[in-house]
């Protein structure tokens, strides 16, 4: 009880200590917070439409309070706040950089945030959407309150498609468009718009359009008021080299001629034709893809003689690309040696390995391992003499009950020998596998039956129990 008692006291001085350091850090705070500003308390986000979640939006705001510990204690700004002016003792720099500086609300970062969460919900499809920002201020504290207003979204009500290029008109078919995430109907949102953006460019740059990008799609979008539904019309427009160039159809390429070249400092390329036309997907006469360059670098990425690969793709002409697959390698040779030391049941010793690899053995990126082990453990030399509460001599009458312990060797290499109504013996030596001639050199006889039986040992047990039996070993 007296116990239970002192935990108490001691619990609540040390509490009663941690908040006087925070009510002491909480005055020395104030006196870092200039005149007419305010410490930032809390940074609060609202919305007045219960099916909205404006804590989606949490990440655009860009001032926010100091940390909290356990949701209470501003622990590090008190830290920074115990610091000292003069910078050049060392433990002022050290409590101001294990420290938080306190954090003055800015109203000019207050308006970007609200200007970042308005343009998110109309991204989302809220046109009309509108951010007010609210304070509230108690001494040298300050909440600052965000409140989104969302209002009914827009939705898509018409889309249509202009496709400039009749070659790629062909590939982004209706069928195709239909497929993606602008419909009719749906919910109006720049998110999906440009997710469409992207699907087209990946599907375009897989056909060998190679100076194609999602700049060259666009959107117009057009409301009528008083109605929450949006015509929208998809442009692809043509291609132009600069500002200057007119437009015109954009160029489709395929792969001309495919080297491999090393980047070593000998310039010498340890690898075989056919592997390197194996991992490459750049092939002469086929369209460019982007996909089939990424998988170009996947492939020689996964072989263990490269250390790293190169595709470089020059223009011949207004059609072809050539195409140099640089290629660095790694020094096929490597020796390991680790030592290391071992404890099998109380025997110490020590082992080492060494490994030789060669990851180009045979120019294909094989990997060949050789790997030698040696190991040796220092043992008592002699077998240890039994230990046993009964005495007993060969030829005379077993006692009625002996304990004792035997090495496993000695048991097997002991000549004929009786010891009579035996109930534990325990084997000194750690379990192994016994050696299959054991199995049979060790019969039990039972003190009542005329036929003896064979019990074989199991390597998993150290101890063997046996109880008025007679061992014999033959």
């Amino acid at each position: 009880m007296n116990m239970q008692r002192r935990t108490i006291r001691i619990f609540s001085l040390l509490l009663m200590m941690a908040l006087a350091v925070i009510i002491l850090g909480a005055c020395s705070t104030s006196k870092l917070i200039p005149e007419r500003k305010y410490l930032l308390d809390k940074v609060e986000i609202r919305s007045d439409d219960k099916q909205f979640n404006p804590h989606q939006f949490e990440a655009l705001i860009r001032q926010r309070a100091n940390s909290r510990w356990f949701s209470l204690f501003k622990i590090p700004m008190v830290t920074y706040a115990f610091a000292g002016k003069d910078s050049t003792r060392w433990i002022n720099r050290t409590l101001k950089r294990i420290g938080e500086e306190p954090v003055i609300y800015d109203t000019v970062q207050a308006q970007r945030s609200a200007d970042d969460l308005l343009m998110a919900m109309k991204n989302m499809g809220y046109m009309q959407s509108s951010v007010t920002i609210d304070t509230r201020v108690k001494g040298k504290k300050l909440t600052a309150i965000y409140t989104l207003h969302p209002r009914k979204p827009f939705y898509v009500k018409s889309i249509g498609y202009d496709i400039a290029d009749s070659t790629i008109a062909t590939i982004i078919t209706p069928q195709y468009l239909a497929q993606g995430n602008v419909k009719e109907g749906k919910q109006f949102s720049a998110n999906d718009l440009d997710d469409e953006r992207k699907r087209i460019t990946a599907t375009l740059l897989d056909q060998g359009y190679y100076h194609f990008n999602k700049d060259f799609i666009t959107y117009s979008a057009d409301s009528t008021a008083g109605s929450k539904g949006v015509d929208l019309v998809m442009h692809i427009n043509l291609y132009r080299a600069n500002n200057n160039d007119s437009p015109h159809q954009h160029p489709r390429y395929r792969i001309g001629r495919v080297t491999y070249t090393s980047t070593n400092a000998d310039g010498a390329l340890p690898l075989r034709q056919s592997v390197l036309d194996n991992n490459s997907r750049m092939e002469t006469g086929h369209l460019f893809s982007a996909t089939d360059l990424q998988r170009t670098y996947n492939n020689f990425g996964r072989l263990g003689a490269v250390r790293y690969s190169n595709v470089q793709l020059r223009e011949v002409d207004s059609l072809t690309l050539d195409c140099d697959v640089q290629l660095n390698t790694n020094k096929p040779n490597s020796i390991s040696f680790q030592p290391e030391g071992t404890n099998t049941a109380g025997d110490l010793g020590a082992a080492a390995t060494l490994t030789y690899q060669n990851r180009n053995i045979f120019r294909g990126s094989e990997l060949f391992s050789l790997e030698l082990r040696a190991a040796f453990d220092h043992r008592p030399g002699g077998l240890p003499k039994p230990r046993l509460r009964g005495i007993w001599r060969e030829g005379e009458p077993a006692v009625s009950q002996v304990h004792g312990t035997l090495p496993l060797a000695q048991l097997h290499t002991q000549q004929q020998r009786t010891v009579g109504t035996v109930s534990c013996l325990q084997l000194a030596e750690p379990p192994r596998i016994p050696p299959p001639s054991l199995y049979h050199s060790l019969a039990v006889q039972m003190e009542r039956a005329s036929s003896p039986l064979s019990l074989p040992l199991r390597p998993h047990r150290s101890q063997l129990c046996l109880h008025a039996v007679d061992i014999t070993h033959v």
